[in-house]
């Protein structure tokens, strides 16, 4: 099942990343550019809405196919032809205008293709593929409990994030040497608390019993255990915002401008960062950060259409080829 105003805050996500790199980010690469009339610190946080959506979308999803290897294919036609085009294009650009933190040797964009790249040890092509590989991590523990034929126990996941982020909590607060996990391995847990709450959500969806709206709160909020700051404020706006969704009170959200927006997040997410900050540099002098920030918004936005048109129509041929390909080899079987 589609929900429209779940495009529509995939859209929203996707356009808070762009702002946030755009006005904010790009001025750890360019520090001497002229500054916008706003910087939004706090959206690149739209990742996390991501995670939530990801959490919830990917449930239904594995329910519906009930098959390790379904999932697995459905997965890997979804996500990587349109990220091998857009990985192809970045570095093609990159190495025309080169620059000493986003430009990659050869071996970095050949390694990139796995989207795993930085499980391996090697750089991203463009930054913004770090959250690719965490979602595999989360893709792996749904095929893990398909593969067992136990997906009925994903609320299992959900309880390991709680108790572990509790634990974790806990021991910041009461031990002298608290448990501080490392950087990498910090990233990919605190991102899998997200795609719990999209699980809690799609249980609760799915089972309408509020124990699974409690789980919900419960693994978002345990992450601040020890700390009031904005990012608490901004899960408990996650919260609620996902709450209105699945009571069905969000659906005034599934407006046409948003849902196409949405319709292109994946696409635009993948193109946008770094060939968005060249537009920025070769623009910014000559019309101001402010015009070359919307120049390069309506920029991405188009070659994101075309992305995201060329891919489905290449991977709905090969679908089609595919089905009349088996359809043959069963009729000469059965001639």
């Amino acid at each position: 099942m589609r929900y429209l105003e779940l495009d529509a805050l995939r859209g929203m996500a996707a356009l808070a990343v762009v702002l946030f790199h755009y006005t904010t980010r790009y001025y750890d690469f360019f520090p001497n550019s002229p500054v916008p009339t706003l910087q939004v610190n706090d959206l690149g946080y739209g990742v996390n809405l991501f995670f939530v959506i990801s959490g919830f979308v990917i449930s239904f999803s594995a329910a519906s196919k009930n098959n390790a290897f379904a999932f697995l294919k459905g997965r890997i036609l979804r996500l990587y032809p349109l990220y091998w085009a857009a990985l192809i294009i970045t570095f093609a650009t990159m190495t025309i205008f080169p620059h000493p933190e986003l430009t990659v040797n050869f071996a970095t964009f050949i390694m990139n293709f796995s989207m795993l790249q930085k499980f391996a040890g090697f750089a991203n092509v463009d930054g913004a593929y770090w959250t690719l590989a965490i979602e595999w991590v989360f893709y792996s523990t749904i095929i893990g409990l398909l593969l067992v034929k136990s997906f009925s126990k994903i609320h299992l996941f959900v309880g390991f994030m709680i108790v572990t982020n509790i634990a974790l909590a806990a021991s910041n607060l009461m031990l002298e040497n608290p448990i501080i996990l490392p950087l990498k391995l910090a990233l990919v847990y605190n991102a899998m608390a997200y795609f719990a709450c999209g699980v809690s959500f799609y249980l609760y969806k799915t089972k309408l019993s509020s124990h699974y709206i409690l789980a919900a709160f419960v693994v978002l909020m345990a992450n601040h255990l020890n700390a009031f700051d904005t990012v608490l404020l901004l899960d408990l706006a996650l919260f609620a915002l996902f709450w209105l969704f699945t009571t069905d009170n969000l659906r005034w959200l599934a407006i046409r401008p948003l849902v196409y927006l949405g319709n292109l997040s994946y696409a635009l997410y993948l193109i946008h960062q770094n060939i968005g900050y060249v537009i920025i540099n070769n623009l910014i002098d000559y019309v101001g950060p402010n015009m070359a920030i919307g120049l390069a918004i309506v920029t991405m936005m188009i070659v994101a259409h075309v992305l995201t048109e060329a891919t489905n129509k290449l991977v709905g041929k090969f679908l089609n080829w595919k089905k009349a390909t088996h359809k043959a080899k069963l009729n000469i079987a059965s001639a």
